[in-house]
């Protein structure tokens, strides 16, 4: 079986599309039965899985800003000599000459479009509904996602299909980087949809009534002086991929009470490592998580309050999440995301 796979996304700075696109295409590569993979994308790759391929295709937009529909335009040619092509994020408007499948990884921009580029939600708006039209399957990480893919377009649930992603327990190195910061509770701020100023709040309450020598270490962007006049809570830069790991390892929790997630990795990384969650019942979150955490009504003020009280006070309850994450994180793989994968492509070709 032929397989093309749009690998634009592990060529760029790491996101979640391309830790997805890269995981899934090296299992894939890896089983048994692997597929003859065609590698599509707009500049020559550095990453080893580029010298795995059958064929690494390299196209040149134009106009930059159009890139993806020079991909468009460049599939549509090769298309006739695949039998799947996969295009893991944005998908293809134009009808190709072989089944289709796009991955859908959340409806951020439509739910949420205040937490969204506007670029992608004009996107999502305007050219999502033809590429959901075109697709033969689309793959969802959740089956939150599924759901909310169902309710804004007019998808085929029989087309659509949920494959959980995977996550990798990273080794920690401790080298006491961060032992003076404890003890401390994490929280991301990279996007404001992670709902940093809910955590903040909720955080300055808990101290405010219980003091204490706990802190908050919020790791991405301070938004409008998240930290100004605390001392308990620090805001750090990114920190590189070990440090990082590090950094999720010495806390006491990962607070992560996102107004949205289509799947979320963090809960799950934090989980491998030993360290208790506390998350938000929103978007596939709950689902991921099951009961190896705690979960909070972002609504209710104060309930981030009772979760980080309970976590400190509450014999045996840390050490109970930390025993549930650590099975929770093991049923999600990438080697059963790569499976379920390739049996779609299967279904499709076959």
């Amino acid at each position: 079986m032929r397989v093309g796979m749009c690998t634009k996304w592990i060529d760029e700075a790491y996101t979640g599309v391309g830790r997805y696109t890269i995981k899934v295409l090296e299992h894939m590569m890896d089983l048994d039965d692997a597929p003859e993979f065609h590698l599509i994308h707009r500049q020559q790759g550095g990453d080893p899985v580029y010298g795995r391929a059958a064929e690494e295709h390299v196209f040149k937009p134009r106009i930059e800003s159009l890139w993806w529909h020079y991909q468009d335009r460049f599939c549509k040619g090769l298309s006739s000599k695949l039998d799947v092509i996969h295009e893991p994020f944005v998908g293809f408007r134009t009808r190709m000459d072989c089944p289709q499948v796009l991955t859908f990884h959340d409806a951020v921009p439509l739910m949420h479009p205040e937490f969204a580029p506007r670029t992608f939600a004009v996107y999502f708006k305007r050219m999502m509904p033809k590429v959901v039209s075109r697709a033969d399957a689309i793959i969802c990480n959740s089956e939150r996602t599924r759901a909310d893919l169902l309710q804004h377009y007019s998808a085929d649930p029989d087309r659509t299909f949920v494959t959980y992603l995977g996550v990798d327990p990273p080794d920690v190195v401790r080298e006491g980087t961060f032992t003076d910061k404890e003890p401390y509770m994490l929280a991301l701020s990279n996007t404001l949809m992670k709902n940093i100023g809910f955590t903040v709040g909720e955080f300055n309450s808990y101290k405010d009534a219980h003091g204490g020598d706990l802190r908050l270490i919020v790791v991405g962007s301070d938004y409008s002086g998240l930290s100004q006049g605390r001392t308990d809570v620090e805001v750090l830069d990114y920190h590189p991929r070990d440090s990082f790991v590090e950094l999720i390892a010495g806390a006491e929790a990962l607070l992560f009470p996102s107004h949205y997630e289509g799947f979320g990795f963090p809960p799950l990384e934090a989980m491998s490592m030993g360290v208790p969650t506390v998350v938000s019942d929103r978007g596939s979150l709950p689902e991921v998580v099951g009961d190896a955490s705690l979960v909070v009504d972002i609504d209710r003020k104060g309930s981030l309050v009772e979760a980080i009280h309970r976590l400190r006070t509450e014999e045996g309850l840390a050490a109970e999440l930390r025993a549930k994450g650590n099975e929770r994180y093991k049923g999600f793989t990438w080697d059963k995301c790569a499976r379920g994968t390739l049996a779609i492509y299967e279904g499709l070709s076959g």
